[in-house]
């Protein structure tokens, strides 16, 4: 890597990036808000970490030199396939040191590659007092992603095309949420939704995991699944007590509707990271402020 004054790094330039926004908010009556924002973020010359499987990445190499012990270890070695008494079987040319191990190798950060993504976020709330009923708000976000696209050479082009909709990129994230606030009571209730995606990470792996071969990651998955990893939602439903001005209890239930996660190939833990595995829980909470 790049050190003051001993290792510098010479060539290296500053990221640069283009970012834009553009959005409006439109309330036609008091208790109601809408929002819409539409957002660019073009990053290029990005800084790299090297690659040390490429060689033309690695600017200095260093070795320790072959030691006395080194030679030692061999000649006991070979020693011992010249005894026949020994009972080893050895190979007809014994192995030998031609250089020492490497001690260490060095590498600098370079600038490579630029990333360009770009969406929508949208938002809807609401306000509405209910009289003796209390108050209750109303609320609906989502972000629609346009594009992802990435490129790690300096070439032209985009490596792997538009990723939006392929394997943990989808193009709609959202969420829903009410708040019902009644006299010593406050219920809560959210709903978490990721859309849909093909199984194939980009244009390229789906030349292989596609809804044609019924495969993700080269497994044979489920016939309802061959379009790709299906939509998911999960909601959680809160209930707080102010008993009192210093004592708060509450009770909240994640997942609860119990909904278990699909099989996902593509993960190592066989579902995707979004779900879980626990399928509904429960939490408590006490509150006393002194």
């Amino acid at each position: 890597m790049c050190k003051p004054a001993a290792m510098a790094c010479p060539d290296l330039q500053p990221e640069k990036a283009k970012i834009a926004t553009l959005g409006f908010v439109f309330e036609p009556a008091k208790w109601l808000s809408v929002s819409a924002d539409w957002w660019f973020v073009y990053r290029r010359n990005e800084i790299a970490a090297p690659d040390y499987s490429k060689p033309e990445e690695i600017i200095a190499q260093t070795r320790f030199p072959i030691t006395d012990a080194d030679r030692a270890n061999l000649a006991a070695l070979a020693a011992m396939c010249a005894d026949p008494g020994s009972g080893v079987a050895c190979p007809a040319v014994l192995p030998t040191y031609t250089v020492g191990n490497v001690s260490s190798v060095i590498g600098q950060y370079k600038n490579k590659g630029r990333t360009l993504v770009d969406g929508f976020d949208v938002d809807a709330r609401s306000r509405l007092d209910l009289g003796e009923w209390g108050r209750l708000n109303i609320g609906v976000a989502a972000t629609i992603a346009r594009r992802s696209m990435y490129n790690f050479d300096d070439g032209d082009g985009w490596a792997y095309g538009n990723a939006i909709g392929y394997y943990n990129n989808p193009r709609v994230r959202a969420t829903f949420n009410t708040d019902w606030n009644y006299k010593q009571f406050d219920t809560s209730f959210y709903i978490n939704f990721v859309g849909k995606t093909k199984w194939a990470y980009d244009q390229i792996d789906a030349q292989d995991n596609n809804a044609q071969s019924c495969t993700a990651s080269y497994e044979a998955v489920a016939p309802g699944q061959c379009d790709g990893a299906p939509s998911w939602w999960t909601a959680n439903l809160g209930v707080s007590w102010h008993a009192s001005e210093k004592l708060t209890v509450g009770v909240t239930a994640k997942n609860l509707f119990n909904r278990l996660p699909f099989f996902d190939p593509n993960d190592w833990m066989t579902f995707s990271g979004y779900t879980n595995n626990f399928g509904r829980s429960y939490s408590l909470m006490l509150n006393y402020k002194f």
